[in-house]
């Protein structure tokens, strides 16, 4: 090929995501090998998930969006996406404990797993967020009691 229109393409074991906050304009590049496994809870495991692991929930969420939507579950942490992703290595993990991070939508809970991951620590992320769960499955993380089909 002439003329240097080589086409570059990323190696296929790696990739790289870059998530801008338009709040802050701050670009948080974040890259993650084949090596850094994340562990992603689907919406249709999180009851069962929530049952046999008993984890920490940390909820992501900003301020605006708890009021919105409280989590009352007895083993919650709330830390603001903004506050903890410049100090993951600081977070406080106890290893004797799951640790499922939460958000609206999964994305920001996916890039904090993402840097524990890169920094040798475990966790679960809920995949599709809060909002990807059904009425008795949110009931579980709030104190919110909806009526089931039927009654």
């Amino acid at each position: 090929m002439c003329g240097g229109n080589k086409v570059m393409r990323p190696h296929r074991d790696f990739w790289v995501l870059l998530f801008f906050l338009t709040t802050t304009s701050v670009v948080y590049w974040i890259a993650a090998g084949e090596h850094f496994k994340i562990r992603a809870v689907k919406s249709n495991d999180f009851l069962s998930f929530v049952q046999d692991h008993q984890p920490v929930v940390v909820d992501l969420r900003e301020d605006n969006e708890r009021s919105r939507l409280p989590l009352t579950y007895p083993h919650l942490i709330h830390r603001p996406f903004l506050s903890l992703v410049d100090e993951v290595e600081s977070f406080p993990l106890d290893p004797e404990r799951d640790y499922l991070l939460v958000c609206s939508d999964g994305n920001r809970a996916r890039l904090i797993a993402t840097q524990f991951a890169e920094i040798g620590h475990m966790v679960f992320y809920l995949q599709n967020g809060l909002w990807g769960l059904n009425s008795r499955q949110l009931a579980v993380l709030t104190q919110l009691s909806f009526p089931h089909p039927g009654q």
